[in-house]
């Protein structure tokens, strides 16, 4: 009798112990000592890491960009880049050198040890809200607020091709890894698949209720991530553009979506000041990334794919470890330099 009513007892306790913790709480696993690096230069809108990992660069909202020691965080170069602010920051393949662009609609490529520039490309009647490289080095692509997208040659500076297909802004552009095909998105909501070579559009992915902000091809060339204003991660076929799974939890818009190396992984930053951690073959939320004080702005891998860096309006540059979040689990981790927020 004094058995069962001392597990009656433990029952009650342990129900009254889950009805107290939220879903949302339950696992949570907070710790201390995340790499902060404060910028005195205002909101950081642009972040990419060196493909050799040893300095990351980040850009300000007015025209500078820090290339920062990777390890320790100590500014080693300064550059005085586009005026009006840092809208994208990207490497070549070789990391010789570092392009940016911005609202003064000029791309600009930059000695990525020196910080000496080396050529600027003009052609945008407007704001260029996104600039990469291909896998191969030797083109651009750029994303424009005067609805075009521009392919240039990245020696020369000269124009290879305007394309328009989106009915306002383009927000975002991304190469394949095979360097033939690309992807865009506008505030249209539509991300468009394109042929580089005949210049052609191949295919259009709708599902987004709201504009497009950023799109990735995984390292694979499997997969497309967009995120969007409606505040969803979108995954979609590369080959033949079904739509695969839609990731909610962010509560405000989602701003960059970036694939980890080994195309199981993506994070997304969002204005709801923080980044998500997913799993890509399942959709499930690994981790989120707290720390934040305003707008998350991008994000980035490091090479090892053991560390996301992120940059925000609070004027932070934040390194994150996540080598251990690999997969879904039923208990937290706990990851030292992260806060980390997991669903079984």
């Amino acid at each position: 009798m004094q058995t069962k009513t001392a597990l009656r007892m433990l029952i009650v306790l342990l129900i009254g112990m889950l009805g107290a913790c939220s879903p949302e709480d339950v696992p949570k696993a907070v710790t201390t000592g995340v790499t902060v690096w404060q910028d005195n230069v205002g909101a950081l809108y642009a972040v990419a890491y060196r493909p050799d990992g040893k300095q990351i660069a980040a850009g300000s909202e007015g025209n500078q960009v820090h290339i920062y020691n990777a390890l320790t965080g100590q500014i080693q170069l300064a550059i005085q880049a586009n005026p009006g602010g840092i809208s994208t920051l990207s490497y070549s393949p070789d990391g010789s050198k570092l392009l940016s662009s911005g609202p003064d609609g000029v791309l600009r490529i930059w000695d990525a040890d020196s910080g000496k520039s080396l050529l600027n490309i003009s052609g945008h009647k407007d704001a260029v809200r996104a600039a990469v490289w291909s896998p191969t080095g030797q083109r651009l692509l750029s994303a424009s607020s005067d609805g075009t997208i521009g392919l240039w040659d990245s020696a020369s500076g000269a124009r290879l091709a305007t394309l328009q297909g989106h009915v306002g802004a383009i927000t975002s552009v991304a190469w394949a890894p095979n360097g033939r095909n690309f992807i865009s998105g506008g505030t249209d909501g539509k991300v468009i698949v394109w042929d580089s070579v005949g210049k052609i559009p191949l295919n259009v992915l709708e599902g987004h209720t709201d504009a497009i902000r950023d799109v990735a091809y995984s390292p694979n060339g499997q997969l497309i991530a967009s995120v969007s204003a409606d505040r969803t991660v979108r995954l979609w076929n590369a080959a033949g553009g079904g739509a695969l799974l839609t990731l909610s939890g962010h509560r405000d818009d989602i701003l960059r979506v970036r694939w980890g190396k080994d195309s199981r992984r993506l994070v997304s930053a969002s204005r709801d000041h923080s980044a998500k951690l997913w799993d890509a073959r399942t959709g499930t939320l690994l981790a989120t990334l707290q720390g934040h004080s305003r707008d998350v702005n991008d994000a980035d891998w490091s090479p090892d794919n053991k560390q996301i860096v992120t940059v925000g309006s609070d004027g932070t540059l934040r390194n994150w470890s996540v080598a251990g979040i690999q997969a879904p689990t039923l208990t937290p981790t706990l990851i030292p330099t992260i806060s980390a927020t997991r669903k079984p």
